[in-house]
């Protein structure tokens, strides 16, 4: 998948992603393709956020 493919199909969540192929340009690893390993709902972010 792309980026533009997964926000698409998990919109106002966080996601985890794994970089399947990617390149380096600049100094910086611009990914290609990605997997989408989880999406989590926003309401659960103060908990990622604060850790508690």
């Amino acid at each position: 998948m792309n980026w533009q493919k997964i926000r698409e199909h998990s919109p106002q969540q966080w996601i985890l992603t794994e970089a399947i192929k990617a390149r380096s340009e600049g100094g910086k690893r611009i990914p290609e393709q990605i997997s989408l390993i989880n999406a989590f709902n926003l309401h659960y972010s103060h908990v990622l956020v604060s850790g508690r």
